[in-house]
């Protein structure tokens, strides 16, 4: 069996076409420049997030995917949420008045 990437064709000996969704079994992939082979699928440690930094969610260009998926997961937790929502209210001085007075609407 070749080398196959999920969702593109691959050619079995009897030249009926395969594609595969997973990677299958003991398949792995050689950069034909450096020669380094590495086992699919590929850890998420090996790849690298290459476009602009975002500053929502703090993942940064050359991020891992490991990594990014981290800054994500911080950024969405209940204690990232409240960090976000009260930073948006301390730098924002229209919104920090709308939030006063919505406090001050609760208070018995």
């Amino acid at each position: 069996m070749g080398k196959c990437v999920p969702g593109m064709p691959c050619y079995s000996n009897e030249s009926s076409v395969i594609v595969y969704t997973t990677y299958p079994a003991g398949c792995s992939s050689c950069n034909p420049s450096t020669g380094a082979c590495v086992a699919l699928p590929i850890s998420s440690a090996y790849l690298y997030y290459g476009g602009p930094n975002l500053p929502y969610s703090g993942v940064s260009t050359e991020d891992t995917l490991t990594v990014a998926l981290q800054k994500i997961d911080e950024r969405i937790s209940d204690v990232g949420i409240f960090e976000a929502l009260m930073a948006a209210i301390i730098n924002d001085s229209e919104l920090k008045a709308r939030f006063c007075e919505q406090v001050l609407e609760c208070t018995p």
